[in-house]
This record gives C-alpha cells, structure tokens and sequence, in this order.
C-alpha cells in the first residue's frame, strides 16, 4: 500500500514531512535527517493501520510516494 508524502528541508536543518492519506488523517513529523523523519512517518502510519499496536502487522506492504518540496 502506497501512501504520498510530502517531504521539505526546513531552513533551520530539520526535516518536515505530510501525510494528507494516512488512515486517521493528516500525519506531520519532523526531525533531524531525511532518514529519521521518513522512518517517523512510517513508524506513524504503521502505527495507525494495525488493528492492535501489538498485532504485529507486517511492515513490508508500506511504502512511501515521495514528493520533495
């Protein structure tokens, strides 16, 4: 399952990135890198799909389209 992402380089060194098609909504994360924003996006997204936070569903059908702004 894809989900579109929009990923920006903010001014100040950090990294912003928007979710308008996650399951529960909007989803905005920041961090330090592109690597650790994307990995808290989805980490995010994973989180609101399971049906259970301990049911364990499989990360491997998560996929993020990104767009950088």
């Amino acid at each position: 399952m894809q989900y579109k992402v929009i990923l920006k380089s903010l001014p100040d060194g950090q990294w912003y990135a928007l979710c308008n098609t996650a399951p529960s909504g909007v989803v905005e994360v920041h961090a330090h890198s592109r690597e650790q924003v994307l990995q808290k996006m989805q980490n995010e997204i994973q989180y609101q799909l399971e049906y259970c936070p301990c049911s364990g569903v499989s990360t491997g059908f998560l996929q993020l389209d990104i767009t950088e702004a």
